[in-house]
């Protein structure tokens, strides 16, 4: 009987021993006790992890009372990268994270799998649960394969661009989303079926290193005044050099083309009721006053002083151009506003209405740019450089 009843004095200690390492709730409560355990809270989640990052992990005390002193949990990684460590999980807390960092080589190597197993001398380690004690995962080389110029795939890509649109990138597509992190030649050619001529259309370096935060070929477009035909520009990619993990694919041509068009600037007058068909605008004056028209300078950038001439299709004293009959547009101006009058004479025994055609009729460059225009209209219909003026009576 005395055995028996040491025997049972013992379980009595182990287990409020046991509870207290985790809590000093009350030993007599009937609620069932979880745990405690140990072990990695979500690690189905990490599948992969490509080298130059880190690996990152939780590790969780499973119970429904706290732990009331350190608990360290030791941890081993093999496969592809083999070491070891320990992390504390604090008093009164129930977790803790450490993280895995894979150093970057530059060298080509398949994927490998690693392992991270938790040891735990002091506290089961979960098995089940939904939690695991490993997680394994695949360490993937950090491979740079590149391609220009094929977005689809299928065919060469070709790009328009206007002339004035300056210096502009086109980029190379990474296709395994790497970082780059070296320092890759570029070696690029201009395709002897280029129409686009060195200095006059483009300026362009065959051999750079590549960008590491922006990869692309930058080509600088001359914009000139000269009215030309569009161009062509063929580049091909003719080298990337870098360490073993750089490569190109060669199952398609790594080229681009560039099409180049003109700035063109082309004038026109602003729409007075854009319901109705182009050239078929009227503005209708019911009274004396000054009016204006705005004059619409469109496509590229001026490259300096352009005028333009005003006329209406009658000579009347009654209309009249309080600044003039032309309109002067300053170098990078695109809008400018045509004044005119109407004075009270126009209406004396007016009973039908008189029609007015005002137009541009004329444009000067001041640095002789080929490239405006005036804009041209449809068959049928006043040019969008010319506006009806209805004079009607009140």
């Amino acid at each position: 009987m005395r055995i028996i009843k040491n025997i049972y004095t013992l379980m009595i200690i182990a287990t409020v021993a046991l509870l207290s390492a985790c809590g000093d709730d009350d030993v007599n409560d009937a609620v069932p006790r979880i745990g405690p355990f140990v072990g990695f809270t979500t690690g189905s989640e990490l599948t992969s992890v490509v080298e130059g990052n880190t690996a990152f992990f939780e590790v969780v005390i499973f119970s429904d009372v706290s732990n009331t002193q350190d608990v360290t949990v030791n941890w081993q990684a093999s496969g592809g990268d083999t070491r070891s460590g320990s992390i504390t999980i604090p008093a009164n807390s129930k977790s803790a994270k450490f993280d895995l960092p894979f150093a970057e080589n530059t060298t080509t190597a398949d994927s490998t799998d690693v392992t991270v197993t938790l040891t735990s001398n002091t506290i089961p380690l979960a098995t089940d649960k939904g939690t695991r004690s490993a997680i394994t995962f695949k360490l993937v080389d950090d491979k740079k394969i590149f391609l220009i110029g094929n977005e689809n795939m299928g065919k060469i890509d070709t790009i328009t661009v206007s002339e004035s649109d300056g210096k502009i990138s086109v980029p190379f597509m990474v296709l395994e989303e790497e970082t780059i992190d070296e320092d890759i030649a570029v070696e690029i050619a201009v395709d002897g079926a280029s129409t686009a001529v060195s200095d006059i259309d483009y300026k362009l370096e065959n051999t750079f290193t590549l960008s590491k935060t922006e990869p692309a070929v930058v080509i600088d477009l001359v914009n000139n005044t000269s009215k030309q035909e569009d161009r062509f520009l063929k580049i091909d990619l003719v080298s990337l050099t870098g360490s073993d993990e750089v490569s190109v694919i060669d199952t398609v041509e790594n080229s681009f083309v560039l099409k180049i068009v003109d700035d063109t600037k082309v004038f026109k007058l602003d729409r007075i009721d854009p319901a109705v068909p182009v050239g078929n605008d009227t503005l209708e004056i019911t009274a004396a006053g000054t009016f204006s028209l705005d004059v619409l300078a469109e496509g590229g950038s001026l490259t300096g002083g352009v005028t333009l001439g005003m006329s209406a299709d009658m000579t009347e004293p009654w209309l009249q151009y309080p600044f003039g009959d032309e309109i002067t547009f300053a170098f990078g101006e695109s809008t400018k506003s045509f004044p005119f009058t109407i004075t009270s004479d126009a209406f004396d025994g007016l009973t039908d209405s008189i029609y007015i055609k005002l137009s541009i009729s004329s444009i000067t460059s001041v640095n002789g740019d080929e490239e405006v225009v005036l804009a041209e209209g449809v068959a049928g219909a006043n040019p969008p450089t010319s506006l009806v003026i209805e004079i009607k009576a009140p």
